[in-house]
């Protein structure tokens, strides 16, 4: 734990600016969350390909391609949930009834396989 100057009360956190960065957004090509991945990862590439092409001095390890991945339900498109800890069946999705049916059937079809 580092230490302050006695102020007279708890030692507060020092605030670090780290890991600076310049983003430039691909914006979708408004088919929205169905967007293909092969075909935004073209198109993230030839921006980044542009960057390096007009801008000088850019090492073109330093223009770099990020996406951000969320899991989600393939029915409600909702964040992809558990069921709380001691819930029977670990993995039981918590998000919607069509999921949790296909759960369902999922491991009703796993158990005929082991019979």
């Amino acid at each position: 734990m580092s230490e302050q100057q006695d102020t007279g009360g708890p030692a507060l956190p020092t605030v670090r600016y780290e890991n600076w960065r310049v983003e430039v957004a691909v914006p979708p090509m408004w088919r929205g969350h169905d967007e293909d991945v092969n075909d935004m990862t073209k198109r993230c590439e030839q921006r980044r390909q542009e960057i390096l092409r007009h801008v000088d001095g850019v090492n073109k390890n330093d223009v770099t391609i990020e996406v951000d991945k969320r899991e989600v339900c393939p029915f409600c498109d909702s964040t992809w949930e558990l069921m709380p800890e001691g819930y029977p069946d670990v993995g039981y999705p918590a998000c919607c009834p069509k999921a949790q049916d296909a759960y369902a059937a999922m491991l009703a079809e796993r158990k005929r396989e082991k019979d």
